[in-house]
């Protein structure tokens, strides 16, 4: 029986694949924010450039009757660029296994719907995990996460092209305790909050481990009170509310950090020519096997990393 692997294309991609962008932006409590505040781009061009605002205009000030007025040069805007970061999904489907379903399209769809989900879930581990990544994973090829955005040039010099050592407006708030950890404390949480202070407030969530997440609650919280959020967690994400801002809990944030996040300057910026794009089944030469791709081009975008801070080396431990 001769398959036609157009069809199937067409069917995998409007039933199986149609919703992959809506569980990649629902699937993450970072992605889910930036959907929801429309901090989504679609775009393209050969890198991601955005114009921010790196100091304050010299031309302002008082004056009275004829004073001369201020009118030096304004070195107030630098052009950060990034990368596009390109990732791939494949879906495998071996022709022998199709053969011993040849009499049975329903058995092959199940085949190809629980390889294709496969790839899915793995696509979405892999963009989640990233998030937090430094861009330099696989030779500079993964997202430039928070890892590398979230800092004020300790351990990196630059973020997206601009030098933090110029321009101090660009250095994050590093809260780090020379790899030595350290309990969770109300004093801590709250001077690195209160670090990230901008004209558009200071950070309005967070996100770190689940352990670290519940010594907040026992440590701090409780037992005054458990506040949360119950719109987010009845989402599926944990929380706990500190001074009125959401701390979130996430898999993918490595053991031992809290990242105060502000989604005012934080945006996700997508190429939509590859938007989880399916390219169809298509056979390989010199194999029996037929393989459908996806890919993904973006990159996460930190627009003001002076209203974001990093606590570092917080310990896992439970107490007591």
């Amino acid at each position: 029986m001769a398959w036609d692997w157009e069809r199937i294309s067409v069917l995998t991609r409007d039933m199986l694949i149609g919703d992959l962008e809506d569980q990649v932006l629902k699937g993450h409590i970072v992605f889910d924010r930036l959907n929801r505040k429309n901090k989504v781009e679609k775009k393209g061009g050969d890198y991601i450039t955005e114009r921010v605002i790196l100091a304050l205009n010299p031309n302002v000030g008082s004056y009275s009757g004829y004073d001369e007025l201020s009118d030096l040069a304004v070195d107030a805007f630098g052009k950060a660029q990034l990368k596009w970061a390109n990732y791939y999904g494949l879906i495998h489907l071996p022709m022998d296994e199709v053969y011993r379903n040849q009499n049975s399209p329903e058995a092959l769809f199940d085949i190809i719907t629980s390889e294709t989900n496969l790839t899915k879930d793995s696509v979405i581990d892999k963009l989640h995990k990233d998030i937090f990544a430094d861009g330099t994973g696989n030779n500079g090829k993964e997202l430039d996460g928070f890892k590398v955005a979230v800092d004020d040039g300790t351990n990196y010099a630059t973020y997206a092209g601009i030098n933090r050592s110029t321009y101090t407006a660009w250095k994050a708030n590093y809260f780090a305790n020379g790899g030595v950890a350290r309990a969770v404390s109300f004093a801590l949480l709250n001077r690195a909050l209160a670090a990230t202070e901008t004209p558009k407030g200071m950070a309005n969530f967070a996100v770190t481990t689940r352990n670290i997440l519940c010594a907040i609650e026992e440590v701090i919280v409780w037992p005054k009170e458990s506040h949360f959020d119950e719109k987010e967690a009845s989402a599926g994400f944990e929380n706990i509310l500190f001074k009125g801002r959401p701390i979130y809990s996430s898999d993918k944030c490595p053991a031992g950090y809290l990242y105060w996040l502000n989604d005012n300057y934080i945006k996700l910026v997508v190429n939509p020519a590859a938007d989880f794009d399916f390219d169809g089944f298509l056979k390989v030469p010199n194999q029996n096997v037929v393989v459908g791709r996806i890919f993904w081009q973006g990159n996460l975008v930190v627009l003001r990393p002076s209203g974001c801070a990093v606590v570092k080396d917080l310990s896992e431990s439970i107490a007591g």
